[in-house]
């Protein structure tokens, strides 16, 4: 071979090495930079590409906006609320506690994701707060507030909830979401100022400063269907919950009076035991959403504070009922 066809052979291996190693670093490593200038990362994951769900790593959202992502992904079995959790989301903990310290107007809401079809023996409801509870559990134990971390369930199809492996890939959701401090007026009363407007620029040390007060979520009625106790949970009662275990937990003293009413259909103390129970299923449920059982009052009224008529299917519909009040 001449010196011309020795240089071209050099010049296309060298082009061919250059190729192979840009290739290997930036398509398959990921490790270019990207167009914003940052890298591109990606998470290493033992499933199969063909079978994810979705290629997003758990992600953390405030005011419905992506804010923070783990690496990895929590996974579950089919059916099952036990977390498989790759290490690379234990060692990422300590960055999730210090977002939640540094908004401190926050709570953080984990949403357990569940679908009625992964275990029909089982209940939904209660498969979705297993999901959640155990990241909230391994939350706690890693020393973020339990006080500010509220789990909540919401059902899923099956076919968007579950990979081809029948694995729920992505059955949590994690929202930091504005806390009870949102809800702030300031009482004027004991500012000293007659409950003006103006401004003076020195307070006087005579007069106190004024109070803040955060206002109660409204009292509230859960409905039932006739002789049950389950709780229908939909978005907006799933927000309500979420605001007064919010509320509670930033108020000391403070706890939830919960007061089961029934129609006056059956004997007097049966009603009377079945208005309990549903109370009791509520505050069994404020625990399992994160709620000290120590700032909740169940009590029962029976048949005897009904607010419409038992005459007819849709009062008696009214009727049946826990009320849910904050004084």
């Amino acid at each position: 071979m001449n010196r011309f066809g020795i240089l071209i052979a050099s010049i296309a291996l060298g082009a061919w090495m250059c190729g192979g190693t840009w290739f290997w670093v930036c398509k398959v490593k990921l490790l270019c930079p990207s167009e914003d200038g940052g890298l591109i990362t990606q998470a290493i994951s033992s499933t199969p590409e063909s079978s994810r769900v979705d290629a997003t790593p758990l992600t953390l959202f405030k005011d419905g906006k992506p804010l923070w992502a783990f690496k990895d992904h929590i996974r579950y079995a089919k059916g099952d609320g036990t977390p498989i959790i790759p290490i690379a989301i234990v060692q990422e903990l300590d960055s999730l506690a210090h977002l939640l310290s540094s908004n401190p107007d926050y709570d953080l809401e984990i949403i357990g994701l569940y679908s009625d079809q992964e275990n029909p023996r089982t209940n939904g409801q209660q498969l979705g707060l297993a999901r959640a509870n155990a990241f909230r559990n391994m939350l706690t134990s890693h020393g973020l507030d339990e006080k500010r971390i509220i789990s909540l369930p919401k059902a899923m199809s099956l076919a968007s909830l579950l990979d081809q492996t029948d694995s729920a890939r992505s059955a949590l959701s994690l929202n930091l979401v504005k806390a009870a401090v949102a809800n702030i007026a300031v009482d004027s009363t004991s500012s000293g100022t007659g409950g003006t407007d103006s401004l003076t620029s020195e307070a006087s040390e005579s007069e106190p400063e004024p109070q803040a007060i955060i206002a109660p979520p409204s009292p509230r009625n859960l409905y039932f269907e006739f002789a049950k106790d389950g709780i229908p949970l939909d978005d907006d009662l799933r927000t309500y919950l979420r605001e007064v275990i919010s509320y509670l937990n930033r108020q000391d003293g403070k706890k939830v009076q919960l007061i089961g009413h029934t129609d006056d259909v059956g004997k007097k103390r049966k009603n009377l035991n079945l208005g309990r129970s549903r109370a009791q299923t509520v505050a069994n449920f404020f625990q399992q959403l994160g709620l000290e059982a120590g700032k909740i009052e169940v009590d029962s009224k029976g048949e005897d504070a009904p607010i419409a008529t038992n005459k007819t299917h849709a009062g008696r519909q009214k009727n049946r009922r826990v009320e849910i009040i904050i004084p």
